[in-house]
């Protein structure tokens, strides 16, 4: 299938991780492993690859490994690449025989083989040696039959052996109509890949006969394709599940707003613009050489969703107007970054930089290049972090449970709150909410004073959005009671409760919230709900961000050179800004009379 790669990501520290894209590394996933038992993640060598293993019928197949100390760990799938089952150690690569129907491979105990005719379900050994000689080569004897041939050398008199396996009375007569079954070909999210969806058929594992099929794509089906199956527009670059300003152009063009109506999923940042109805790119995308003007979206912001693990972070694309999310499966997000998603980290997703505490320093990593900086020594243990692209500064609160802000345009440092225990900011709003260890929950706009209401029932976290007149209360017992109210939080009684909530994030009407580690969805208005990634990662916290991707807000003074400073120090006489630009327009002054 056009598109799919395989690529090699840092994972922790010194170790590597596989991912797999099959649109040419727009996106990358985690690859799903189908022995029980097995965690990923895993670490294909690549260099050990070898197409010739697999016979020329079996394209949906594909063999990778794992190096060992001193053997290999073989993988192998059956539907190019979407899952993979685990194959028992070998010093040896593996080999199909013809028609793909059985694979070989050498067992630890070199007088043993290993072979498979159930698609890897089952391996059974055959004895071929004796002294355990060493193996130099294990291939196909012919195009035409189940034999495979062995070339062994003994370790004591380097004699070489040569050894031919039949493995014909394995199988019957040739396969009938009954022995095949037929399915879609998935893909990392989904079955549509470039507009076109693969119907398979292939012989059904536990039947024993001969698959004389030349060709398993049986048919191939039209489908709906999405701006994902496509790179980014020129101007951008993938990051995760987004597509960000490529800042190195040193041209930045602000996209205008769609006239009409027509579907977000084809009018996002930064992505590519498709036709309706079908996978053909719109014509002025194609062959650009500069950034189009002409570049039109529906809203100039992307909603999405990060999603934390003990572990691992991942990050999923939110559909305007709707709670669903883009992609079923989540985009990891931490091979992108060099800061280690185990402590406290916060994005600036305007200025694309990531902050991490690291040895008692707020460190600044950027998201591409290998530049890092520790902006900040602070000598206390943060808990949890979050960033305002407006304010251009952290929210952290600290093991001294206490909530500060630190501005990154002034270095200076404001203490929020004494005795915090959870906070909840949401930058696109300037809204913060926190809860005390005396159980009091206040709230309020991020540059005023909070405030603070005290709840008759225990509280972990809390977040109340003025601009939908809601409240959020997360009790000890995981209940996520939802309030809304007209004048003051607390005026009116509970309207909805649900039960077994670990963590939450809204926008608008639209909630979502985890529950035993799944993520799921509820809107206010229509009822919907439901769960929005089928497969369990174990989610244990969650983030919403609304982010403006074409430029740094400002909360101050916005600088022609792209600098913000206060706006309380603009016209003084003084050219903060570097290039005057605060010091001009200026109102005129009038001399005291004397």
């Amino acid at each position: 299938m056009d598109g799919r790669m395989y690529m090699n990501f840092p994972y922790k520290q010194n170790q590597l991780q596989t991912l797999r894209s099959t649109n040419l590394g727009r996106t990358w996933h985690e690859m799903k492993f189908l022995n029980a038992g097995y965690n990923p993640p895993v670490h294909f060598k690549l260099s050990l690859h070898d197409p010739q293993s697999i016979t020329r019928n079996s394209e949906e197949v594909d063999i990778h490994y794992q190096q060992l100390a001193d053997r290999l760990l073989p993988f192998i799938t059956f539907d190019s690449g979407y899952s993979w089952k685990t194959a028992p150690k070998t010093r040896s690569k593996l080999i199909m025989l013809n028609f793909g129907m059985v694979i070989l491979s050498v067992d630890m105990d070199t007088n043993y083989i290993n072979y498979s005719s159930d698609e890897a379900v089952t391996w059974n050994p055959y004895e071929i040696f004796t002294n355990k000689p060493k193996i130099l080569y294990m291939g196909r004897f012919t195009e035409t039959s189940q034999k495979a041939l062995i070339v062994a050398k003994e370790t004591k008199t380097n004699e070489i052996l040569f050894k031919i396996v039949d493995l014909s009375q394995t199988f019957n007569n040739d396969c009938g109509k009954n022995d095949y079954h037929s399915w879609e070909l998935p893909i990392s999210d989904g079955f549509c890949h470039l507009g076109h969806g693969y119907k398979m058929m292939t012989r059904q594992p536990q039947s024993h006969c001969v698959d004389t099929m030349k060709w398993h794509v049986v048919e191939i089906l039209k489908c709906k394709c999405t701006p994902d199956s496509f790179g980014c527009i020129f101007g951008y670059q993938p990051f995760a599940d987004i597509c960000v300003p490529e800042f190195l152009l040193g041209m930045q063009y602000e996209p205008v707003m769609c006239t009409g109506t027509s579907s977000d999923k084809e009018h996002q940042l930064g992505f590519v613009h498709l036709s309706q109805d079908t996978c053909i790119a719109v014509d002025f995308y194609n062959g650009v050489t500069r950034i189009a003007p002409e570049l039109c979206v529906n809203k100039d912001y992307t909603d999405f969703l990060l999603l934390f693990t003990s572990d691992r972070m991942y990050m999923s694309r939110i559909e305007s107007h709707r709670s669903d999310i883009v992609n079923k499966m989540p985009i990891p997000i931490d091979p992108f970054i060099k800061a280690s998603v185990e402590n406290p980290i916060a994005f600036d997703f305007p200025g694309q930089m990531v902050y991490s505490l690291t040895d008692k320093y707020i460190t600044q990593f950027p998201f591409f290049g290998i530049s890092q900086a520790s902006i900040y020594f602070l000598n206390d243990t943060i808990l949890e972090m979050t960033f305002d692209p407006a304010a251009q500064a952290l929210i952290f609160m600290t093991h001294q449970r206490q909530l500060k802000l630190l501005s990154l345009l002034t270095n200076f440092q404001h203490v929020i709150s004494e005795d915090v225990v959870a906070f909840k900011h949401a930058p696109h709003q300037r809204l913060i909410s926190f809860v005390t260890s005396k159980n009091m929950v206040c709230y309020g706009n991020l540059m005023e004073t909070p405030k603070c209401d005290k709840q008759n029932f225990d509280v972990t976290q809390a977040f109340v959005d003025y601009n939908e007149s809601k409240a959020y209360f997360l009790t000890t017992n995981k209940v996520l009671k939802i309030q809304t109210f007209e004048q003051d939080v607390g005026d009116m009684p509970d309207t909805l409760s649900l039960i077994d909530v670990s963590d939450f994030a809204i926008y608008d009407d639209h909630l979502y919230y985890l529950t035993q580690g799944n993520l799921m969805f509820k809107e206010s208005e229509s009822g919907r709900h439901g769960m929005l990634i089928v497969e369990n990662h174990n989610f244990n916290r969650l983030q919403f961000h609304r982010v403006w991707l074409q430029k740094p807000l400002c909360a101050g003074f916005f600088c022609k050179n792209s600098k913000c400073i206060s706006n309380n120090v603009r016209c003084n006489g003084i050219d903060e800004c570097g290039d005057n630009s605060d010091e001009t327009e200026c109102p005129s002054m009038r001399g005291c009379l004397s």
